[in-house]
């Protein structure tokens, strides 16, 4: 029900369209709008996508990024799976199952996004993280893109951190904080 609210409220080019809710036999379906691929089909069928297409759909998912922050929702699983892109090149963000309107809340779960597009902020286990988050996964997207390879493609959490750090530079002392006091509750060892 989140999920259909959420939809509902948003209405933008680049923001994929439902179009109806069907209630059949105590269940929901979500009917949508046709979208031809998406991203992640887009880099495992081809072997270079050109800068310019790059450009354009990093920027239609920028403004949809955009207005969703605007509207003070979250959508906290931007990932190529959930770019659609039709034929003529419009990209559209899908699945908003753990998008969340966070202007009313304080703290939000941490267990969301996939963890390769996951923020620094995220994977040390805060709870105080907000749209930037959606924007590191972005800078994720748009490196795959580019590259046709992950970025941070961690065999788990800890991994993916450490991937991180290799190559964007050490934690906060929040995040370094936040990180062992969730550590020592885990038993992980660093």
């Amino acid at each position: 029900m989140r999920e259909i609210r959420v939809l509902k409220m948003l209405k933008h080019p680049n923001i994929v369209t439902l179009l109806e809710v069907v209630k059949k036999d105590k269940r929901l379906y979500l009917v949508f709008e046709f979208v031809d691929y998406t991203v992640l089909e887009l880099i495992q069928n081809t072997s270079n996508i050109d800068y310019q297409t790059v450009k354009s759909y990093i920027y239609q998912l920028l403004r949809a990024l955009d207005y969703c922050h605007s509207l003070g929702v979250i959508h906290r699983d931007i990932k190529p799976e959930n770019l659609l892109v039709s034929s003529s090149g419009v990209l559209k963000i899908c699945d908003f199952g753990f998008a969340r309107n966070i202007k009313s809340l304080t703290h939000l779960t941490t267990y969301v996004s996939t963890r390769w597009y996951r923020a620094p902020e995220l994977l040390v286990g805060g709870k105080n993280y907000s749209f930037p988050s959606d924007i590191w996964a972005c800078g994720c997207v748009f490196y795959e893109m580019l590259t046709g390879q992950p970025l941070f493609p961690g065999s788990n959490d800890v991994d993916t951190l450490f991937k991180q750090i290799k190559i964007c530079g050490t934690l906060t002392e929040d995040q370094k904080t936040e990180f062992f006091s969730h550590s020592a509750n885990s038993g992980i060892e660093v």
